[in-house]
């Protein structure tokens, strides 16, 4: 009986576990040459990924605008600014690579005679957090004398 509780409480903690993601903002504006192209007001969303996601890009009267929210959000913002300005792969990239370590960065400088300003931070937002390593230790360590209850009922 004792190996059903454990093999039961480890079960549901693996499930908890694969409960994850992050609560985050989402607000959504960019212009391609003063049209908009997305303009997504303010909401609360669950990202997949464990992290949130803010960018600002400034490539002065071309591409100009902002994104919160999720990797996939930042993705397609950051799909659309390659097709229009493939001089940008590089902040592209180094934008892919902060949030990749949930970090910030911003730049700014000229490419192809047009100046650009690009600003990244890539968080995990703990106080919203969906599921925290600390509520799941929580979870199984209240959920542990339970089962032991359990056992002599």
């Amino acid at each position: 009986m004792v190996i059903k509780v454990v093999i039961l409480v480890l079960f549901v903690s693996v499930l908890v576990l694969g409960i994850g993601g992050e609560e985050c903002n989402k607000h959504i504006q960019y212009r391609v040459f003063g049209q908009v192209v997305e303009d997504v007001k303010e909401t609360k969303v669950n990202c997949t990924e464990s992290y949130c996601t803010h960018v600002s890009i400034d490539l002065y009267n071309i591409f100009t605008g902002y994104e919160w929210g999720c990797r996939s959000d930042m993705e397609r913002m950051l799909s659309d600014l390659a097709f229009i300005s493939p001089g940008m792969t590089k902040e592209i990239e180094k934008i892919e690579g902060t949030c990749n370590n949930k970090t910030s960065y911003s730049s700014s400088g000229v490419i192809n005679n047009i100046n650009f300003d690009v600003a990244v931070n890539c968080f995990t937002n703990s106080s919203t957090s969906i599921l925290s390593i600390t509520n799941i230790s929580k979870l199984i360590f209240y959920s542990i004398p339970f089962f032991i209850v359990r056992l002599f009922l």
